[in-house]
């Protein structure tokens, strides 16, 4: 019987490109590890995340496609949830977020999703919008400062727990 971490955090990004958001995820990745976290993280294919965590083999890499409504996306998010068991999945970006919301709906997870954001971009009042930002499997937002704190706590009406982390 294998014996699992305490903590298990499935990360999830979708940017291509290597940029702030990239960066501070692989630090938040680098800092986890040395404390002792179980980590997977589930980025681009052929994208500067990817490559730098394979390179570093910092922790077990899972890569997708670049549309995050392909049903071969989101069946590589429901495996890479199946394998790790994660007790947390970390959506680092806006798209990370929907992705992991419709894994969770589409295969029924139970998991717990935190949501990094780090844009001051009011958030859309379209149902849809309503949905994904209020939808009880989201347990928290991770901000940047305290004005997308401010945007987050109104979308959301206070139902989360608003962090700041300032980069």
């Amino acid at each position: 019987m294998t014996v699992l971490p305490k903590h298990r955090i499935l990360h999830l990004s979708t940017q291509p490109t290597w940029r702030g958001g990239e960066q501070q995820l692989y630090y938040l990745i680098h800092e986890l590890r040395l404390r002792g976290f179980y980590q997977h993280t589930v980025c681009r294919e052929g994208g500067a995340l990817l490559t730098r965590l394979k390179q570093e083999t910092l922790c077990p890499v899972t890569p997708i496609g670049s549309g995050i409504l392909n049903p071969l996306t989101v069946a590589c998010v429901h495996r890479a949830i199946q394998h790790c068991n994660p007790t947390v999945v970390h959506a680092h970006d806006a798209k990370a977020h929907s992705l992991a919301l419709l894994t969770s709906v589409i295969f029924r997870h139970k998991v717990p999703i935190v949501v990094s954001r780090c844009v001051n971009f009011a958030i859309g009042q379209s149902a849809l919008s309503r949905y994904k930002y209020r939808h009880r499997l989201i347990r928290g937002y991770s901000c940047v400062s305290d004005t997308v704190a401010f945007r987050m706590q109104y979308a959301t009406l206070s139902n989360h727990t608003l962090a700041m982390r300032f980069i």
